[in-house]
């Protein structure tokens, strides 16, 4: 049987408490044409010790200072020679038998050029676990500024590519540090590209302290509103109003918290200057709750 050649990148910086698990658990896997690169971006925590050990079985790694995440997979995948990409941070695991998994549906769907799978979300802080499955949206502006209870995802770990998909839609945009995969998404789905979606569970997905997913919501929520803006106009008039409206709830949001970072280390005088600050220029804040709130906060 014909194995198409598989080409994973894991990107890593000072995960030196994980990365051993995610080296294994993408070697383990057995598969018999695999490429396997690691661009680390200059770790000091032990983590390139841990990548010498294993530096036999790997295609290509390296350490060296980048521009962030976005920047490490790109050189990566631009190395990469596989028929299906993927990539997987140093803090997340594929499960055994993933990779034939994922190779076997490719077979079965040849007109797939993404698919993605399952992924077990393991809460390290909590001590909590549940599955994330992906739900493709009917229609991609659904997914524009993420609306609260909004239950399409992909779920990263979970994704390939073929590669002649990356080789037409380019790489991820560098300027993004936190939602680039978002942005990717939907940059394919707006293209036309749905994915195959897989029954099956081939990944885990760690949330922990020191993880991005935990660590910046101000971030993720900043990155989201700028993917928002770039397709803003390849709606309809009725879908960008109504994004206008979610737009304006997550600035509400945004401004919050990064107000109540303010009150924390300077005072609330400090937080309710600036907060009015953001009023000033953009008056339809004033509608939502969650700056109303935070003024009366401050005033008390």
């Amino acid at each position: 049987m014909h194995c198409p050649k598989l080409s994973i990148v894991t990107p890593s910086f000072n995960q030196a408490d994980y990365l051993e698990q995610a080296i294994c658990s993408v070697l383990e896997q057995g598969y018999p044409d695999l490429e396997y690169l690691i661009i680390d971006g200059g770790s000091t925590d032990g983590s390139v010790e841990i990548i010498k050990n294993y530096a036999r079985w790997l295609t290509f790694w390296i350490s060296e200072p980048d521009s962030g995440q976005a920047h490490a997979i790109n050189k990566g995948l631009r190395r990469a020679t596989g028929d299906i990409l993927a990539y997987l941070n140093s803090d997340d695991t594929y499960l055994p038998g993933a990779f034939a998994t994922v190779t076997d549906a490719f077979a079965k769907h040849p007109s797939a050029d993404w698919l993605c799978g399952s992924c077990v979300a393991s809460d390290e802080r909590s001590g909590a676990s549940f599955i994330l499955e992906p739900v493709v949206p009917r229609d991609p502006s659904q997914w524009l500024f993420k609306p609260s209870g909004e239950p399409y995802c992909f779920p990263q770990p979970g994704v390939f590519f073929r590669k002649s998909l990356i080789d037409g839609f380019g790489l991820f945009r560098e300027d993004l540090h936190y939602s680039f995969d978002y942005e990717y998404f939907q940059r394919l789905l707006m293209g036309g590209q749905r994915p195959l979606i897989l029954p099956s569970v081939v990944a885990m997905f760690r949330i922990h302290d020191g993880s991005k997913t935990a660590d910046n919501s101000a971030g993720f929520a900043t990155d989201d509103l700028t993917v928002a803006d770039l397709y803003f106009d390849r709606v309809s008039k009725t879908d960008q109003r109504r994004l206008r409206r979610q737009k304006h709830r997550s600035l509400a949001w945004l401004v919050v918290d990064r107000c109540s970072s303010l009150a924390q280390s300077q005072g609330p005088r400090a937080a309710r200057r600036t907060l009015w600050k953001y009023v000033f220029h953009d008056p339809a804040l004033l509608r939502y709750r969650p700056v109303w709130g935070a003024l009366r906060r401050w005033y008390m």
